[in-house]
């Protein structure tokens, strides 16, 4: 089964100064994850960059539900 965006994990968050940036963690095939980075032009999501992780760690869950 190919894992698609609705199988994403979102982190948004809204610095003081500057747009507004999110990291999506997306499932891969092969195992891990690819962290996308992006910000916020004011019309749409810019691409910054993306890495490859071996796995996220949600901490704090309880807090934020």
């Amino acid at each position: 089964m190919s894992p698609d965006q609705t199988d994403a994990v979102v982190v948004r968050r809204e610095p003081l100064r500057g747009p507004a940036q999110r990291d999506r963690y997306e499932p891969r095939d092969e195992g891990g994850w690819r962290r996308v980075e992006e910000r916020w032009n004011g019309c749409q999501w810019v691409y910054v960059g993306s890495e490859i992780v071996d796995s996220i760690d949600i901490e704090g869950a309880e807090v934020l539900a």
